[in-house]
């Protein structure tokens, strides 16, 4: 209860003026539904994870509501200078990383407080997260808003990365490790919530921070567009009174002589027949329909093609996603062929090292470097894929021309050449293992089936010392 009276005081003391009725009725549904589900959640006596996590995504869900009609309300007061736009896109990244770290934490809670380990696919989807986070901390650090306080949010947006990272992200990765060996979490709830909250706390401190510096711009914007106004009506006063003068002299030897002639012209168009301007101007007037709606037609094509591009595109490698990866996929094993359809899967050996020991900045950068050398030197009709993490597939369709095991060996080459340099002026050197499979099969698994005989081949690619190419059984 001490919780929820801080919450609505919190939100009584927002500036009225700042938020519609329409964005406070969404703020106010939202949390009522959560704080239901939550007492639901409470007294419920049969209660279960699933009912558990409803109850936790139903509070996130109502906290991201808040922020985003916070940064709405903000980008909608503020003029559209450079500073603004750049600091509201800011926001919105900052907003972005704190709405995926609560979404981190969740399965965590659940699982500590029902005693449980982690599922498949939230492992997965807590190494997509991590990823998205790192992509908005790059967009952050890269945004330059111009602020008054500028200098001081940099300082205070790297201590908070810093604090994030060591005391919530390389936590979340240990246990991580921890439950993937033993299959348990050796922790409880009430202590994973302390140590994870110290980094979690640090950006909400970060963003209140940034809300305030931007509500405070927007009074000061305020104050400055009063006195242009004040400034611009006694202007337009002096204006009116020059207008006025120059108006009469207008209207006694300019537009008095024009009606006259006006008129005597009415007078003679009326005598004859006079349809063709009438339909010269229908014509014109039907063209320009034409021609917004050519542009409308155009604008949301152009949207729709980005939207297509983003979904199918790895945000940090700018390679193929797994959701276009399968797509695709499954489109060249449906072909009819006697050649085979071949999958590379690609694992960097020891990438966790790189990270443990370089910094996820690094480990960015050879994701990165990994993926132009497939983007680079793959044939030109495959596709370079990141399924995650630190693992890459090469898919190369049936009817092309292709002399694999070379393709294979020149890759490893590049990779086995690829520097990176980190910031203190090291370099670093990687290697990768390599799985392949084939397959003529046009059945409905055949997409299942080739990825396990790939990934069998990397698994046995790492046995053997890794930095190896192995290649199936049938192969």
């Amino acid at each position: 209860m001490k919780g929820r009276l801080e919450t609505d005081q919190a939100l009584n003391t927002l500036p009225k003026e700042f938020i519609t009725s329409e964005q406070w009725k969404k703020i106010n549904t939202s949390k009522q539904i959560a704080r239901e589900k939550i007492d639901h959640y409470k007294t419920n006596t049969a209660i279960n994870i699933q009912q558990s996590r409803e109850a936790v995504d139903a509070l996130l869900k109502s906290t991201r509501i808040y922020r985003l009609v916070m940064i709405d309300a903000i980008s909608n007061k503020l003029t559209n200078s450079i500073t603004s736009s750049s600091a509201v896109s800011r926001l919105i990244a900052i907003s972005m990383i704190r709405d995926n770290a609560g979404r981190l934490a969740a399965p965590f809670v659940n699982a500590l407080y029902y005693q449980s380990t982690l599922s498949s696919s939230e492992f997965s989807d807590t190494i997509r997260r991590m990823e998205e986070i790192h992509v908005s901390w790059s967009l952050v650090e890269y945004l330059q808003d111009n602020l008054p306080k500028n200098k001081y949010f940099q300082q205070q947006i790297e201590t908070t990365k810093a604090s994030y990272y060591e005391q919530s992200e390389m936590f979340l990765r240990d246990l991580s490790e921890q439950a993937k060996v033993t299959h348990r979490l050796n922790i409880n709830a009430y202590e994973f919530s302390m140590q994870y909250r110290k980094g979690l706390g640090a950006i909400e401190a970060l963003q209140n921070n940034y809300i305030n510096e931007l509500f405070r711009l927007y009074k000061q914007e305020e104050r400055q567009a009063l006195t242009k106004f004040v400034i611009v009506v006694l202007i337009l006063i002096a204006n009116i009174t020059l207008l006025a003068g120059i108006m009469t002299y207008i209207q006694r030897h300019i537009l008095k002589p024009l009606s006259d002639l006006n008129k005597a012209a009415s007078l003679l168009a009326n005598s004859t027949e006079n349809t063709s301007g009438k339909n010269i101007s229908e014509i014109q007037s039907l063209f320009n329909t034409l021609n917004v709606l050519d542009q409308q037609m155009k604008l949301q094509q152009s949207i729709h093609e980005k939207l297509v591009k983003d979904s199918e595109e790895d945000p940090l490698t700018k390679l193929a996603n797994r959701r276009r990866f399968t797509r695709e996929a499954l489109s060249m094993l449906a072909m009819s062929s006697e050649n085979p359809t071949h999958l590379v899967l690609i694992d960097l050996d020891y990438f966790k090292k790189v990270n443990d020991g370089w910094g996820h900045v690094v480990g960015d950068h050879v994701l990165v470097g990994i993926a132009d050398v497939l983007r680079k030197y793959s044939h030109p009709n495959s596709l370079s894929t990141r399924l995650g993490g630190e693992e890459f597939a090469i898919i190369f369709p049936p009817n092309i021309e292709l002399d694999l095991d070379q393709q294979l060996e020149i890759l490893q080459t590049k990779i086995r050449q690829l520097k990176i340099n980190n910031e203190q002026g090291g370099t670093l050197s990687v290697t990768a293992s390599f799985g392949v499979a084939s397959s003529t099969s046009t059945h409905a698994n055949a997409l299942k089936n080739l990825l396990t005989e790939a990934d069998e081949a990397l698994y046995r690619a790492k046995n053997q010392g890794r930095d190896q190419i192995c290649y199936t059984q049938s192969n």
